[in-house]
């Protein structure tokens, strides 16, 4: 009893130790931690070594895991187990629909416990479920490996884009988001590589190494290999800036101060049910929705159609299709770092959407408008797809991620947002069916569509966040010189308060205005 009651005891110093280390309670000790513009420029690379590398590892395994199975099928996947079209996409389908269901949920469960427990414990359970793959004998079992396969990656690139949003910045997060989201667009030419070698493996001898055609070793392979990493994951990921062990408490007060100047109230705050119905009743949680809904449709669809659009453009052998597919991704992966370059230091968010989208847009009415039989324009369509939507991924989130406050409604909306872009790969499983091989007129007018309705919402979140900011610079003054809770030099609290017209709340109100705050400024 005594043993429990200890257990308790620590469970609840640490979360109260963490939430007493949250932005609005610590503003006497980060006044006293100063750092130099050098001592920072290390600290945060420092922080980008420490977490950036491994999250993009573990990401560019999710995003192989979930698409390869449009190698596999490339790989004889559908004729060894006598699928149909319609059954191959229900395949697809339901990964979505589990992982759709209990993105949101878990976004809050990474907020309340440990990244460093939790996300290692979803690596190791999808690795299973993967490497299960390899051994299905019929349609029923593709079918439920590809429900739990959903059901256990759900929670990563949710939990990691917000766990990321509360280390740095919003002008540092485009571009770590990018590096990050850069593992899908590796995933893509390193799926294509991988896929060509492994697929040897089932053409050695008459039935194949092991006994098991090459498709199968693509999912035993590549799930034994998540699992390694899954398990490296319980010493290489890290906590929240409050908790994190490589950092000293100075750097951690530091830290939690960037935040504090950067994003103030809307960085902080305890779990309150009033944030998420805030969230639901935000209108910028249903346009990025949309955005990122056309974003992620798009991806999708060149993700897990690539292979096999690529193969129906001219007379190559499947090998050939799985190696041609690796070119666009690689050009898919400079442009994300490049466009993520630019709109951090810039702080353009809705512009670099707007021009992105409008290439892969140029590049599915060259896919529509081009005859079949000019493989080569038709290629460097699928080049300017490709390249097109893979840094609008990234911007969105960030575009996203530095538009809401307090913490836990940033953690719904963004739950949200990821839903609705995962939905995307619900649309796309039905995009590109086989009977409209070699043209795919439907799943090529559909993406074009959806690129054309992601530029639309990225200039009206343009339109509508920046006359916000007029606002707020007319009603209360600009805040350059500013930061949260700081007025200019001759205003004391209370006067800051009375600028503000925040004198009638408390503190607790204060916080949870979040993005309402009049001292918040969106960046877009």
């Amino acid at each position: 009893m005594s043993k429990n009651n200890d257990v308790s005891s620590v469970s609840s110093a640490e979360k109260a130790q963490f939430e007493a280390r949250n932005i609005e309670n610590n503003a006497q000790a980060l006044e006293e931690v100063e750092f130099s513009a050098e001592e920072e420029r290390r600290l945060v690379r420092r922080i980008d070594w420490r977490l950036i590398p491994f999250l993009s590892l573990l990401y560019l395994v999710s995003f192989l895991d979930r698409v390869n199975i449009g190698q596999a099928r490339l790989d004889g996947l559908e004729r060894d187990l006598n699928l149909t079209s319609r059954e191959y996409q229900i395949c697809l389908t339901v990964f979505f629909a589990t992982y759709v269901a209990f993105e949101t949920v878990t976004n809050h469960l990474l907020k309340m416990y440990r990244p460093s427990i939790g996300i290692p414990i979803m690596m190791i359970a999808w690795s299973i479920v993967m490497t299960l793959m390899g051994i299905v004998q019929n349609y029923a079992g593709l079918l439920a490996t590809r429900i739990f396969l959903g059901l256990a990656e759900c929670g990563l690139f949710p939990g990691v884009v917000f766990f990321l949003t509360l280390w740095y910045r919003r002008r540092e997060q485009t571009f770590r988001i990018a590096i990050l989201f850069s593992g899908a667009t590796l995933a893509g030419a390193f799926g294509g590589l991988l896929a060509w070698a492994i697929g040897f493996m089932g053409r050695v001898g008459d039935d194949g190494v092991g006994g098991l055609e090459g498709w199968r070793w693509i999912f035993i392979l590549e799930g034994l290999a998540t699992f390694l990493i899954g398990v490296a994951g319980i010493w290489l990921v890290h906590d929240f800036p409050a908790e994190a062990r490589f950092l000293s408490e100075r750097e951690r007060t530091f830290v939690l101060d960037r935040l504090r100047k950067d994003q103030g109230v809307a960085a902080s705050g305890e779990f309150t049910w009033s944030q998420v119905t805030a969230a639901l009743k935000d209108y910028k949680t249903w346009v990025f929705s949309i955005m990122y809904f056309c974003a992620g449709s798009v991806l999708y669809s060149t993700s897990l159609f690539a292979p096999t659009i690529i193969a129906a453009l001219g007379t190559w052998t499947r090998p050939q299709a799985q190696l041609l597919s690796v070119p666009p991704y690689v050009l898919a992966f400079i442009c994300t770092v490049g466009a993520a370059i630019y709109s951090d230091r810039t702080g353009r968010r809705a512009i670099v959407n707007i021009i992105t989208m409008s290439v892969a847009s140029l590049g599915f009415i060259f896919l529509l408008a081009v005859p079949v039989r000019y493989s080569g324009p038709r290629l460097f369509a699928v080049f300017l797809c490709v390249a097109g939507v893979a840094p609008s991924i990234s911007t969105t989130l960030a575009f996203a991620g530095g538009s809401f406050g307090p913490v836990y409604k940033r953690a719904t909306a963004m739950g949200i947002i990821m839903s609705f872009g995962n939905c995307g790969g619900i649309v796309s499983s039905w995009s590109f069916p086989a009977a409209d091989s070699p043209k795919y007129t439907m799943g090529h007018s559909i993406c074009l569509s959806l690129c054309l309705l992601n530029v639309i919402t990225s200039g009206i979140m343009w339109y509508t966040l920046s006359r916000e900011n007029a606002r707020r610079d007319a009603k209360f003054g600009k805040v350059e010189g500013e930061t949260f809770g700081e007025g200019r030099a001759e205003e004391d609290a209370v006067a800051l308060k009375r600028r503000l017209g925040l004198e009638h709340l408390s503190e607790q109100q204060i916080v949870e205005l979040g993005d309402g705050h009049p001292q918040f400024r969106y960046l877009y």
